[in-house]
């Protein structure tokens, strides 16, 4: 929705919104509800939707849908196991996006290279900061658990060596 706002009453375009301008903004958009299977392939499919937006002269602020991709790619468990293939996906991207916003644009395009350092870093550092933060308390639970596991293995133990006490005891007695 806010992709499809940010087309039809954005500046900047050559454009007006038409039929071709929300399947492409759908194609930006509506592989996030995948995010959690393929967060890479749909960060890539974003992008892809995003650029072929800007490059078809619809106006367009920020990429929203390549925005969240990237924060539920960061967020994602598995992203620090495939750091050096996700470093270049999104970088060339990237480039791919600044790429067609200077196309697009006359001059040097300073405010599309500083939006997209400012945008998509942002989202990086949130959903890392976020995957990080699950990782810690998955970690806290664990230690929990061991130590609950531990503290019951001590109480059984004690247990077994006061009955055997006892039993000592009696058969001492006896």
């Amino acid at each position: 929705a806010l992709t499809l706002a940010m087309l039809a009453h954005g500046s900047g375009g050559t454009r007006t919104l038409e039929a071709l301008g929300v399947v492409l903004a759908m194609a930006a958009c509506l592989p996030l509800l995948e995010h959690r299977r393929w967060p890479l392939g749909v960060l890539v499919v974003c992008t892809a939707a995003s650029a072929t937006i800007e490059a078809f002269g619809y106006a367009l602020g920020p990429p929203v849908g390549p925005t969240v991709a990237l924060f539920y790619l960061a967020a994602d468990r598995r992203t620090p196991d495939r750091m050096r293939q996700i470093v270049g996906t999104v970088v060339a991207l990237g480039a791919i996006h600044v790429g067609v916003a200077a196309a697009t644009t006359s001059g040097f395009p300073t405010i599309p290279i500083l939006g997209a350092i400012i945008v998509w870093g942002g989202a990086w550092i949130v959903g890392d900061q976020l995957r990080q933060r699950r990782q810690r308390l998955a970690d806290l639970r664990d230690r929990a658990e061991r130590a609950e596991r531990e503290t019951a293995r001590e109480r059984r133990l004690a247990v077994a060596e006061e009955r055997n006490r006892i039993a000592r005891d009696l058969h001492d007695s006896a």
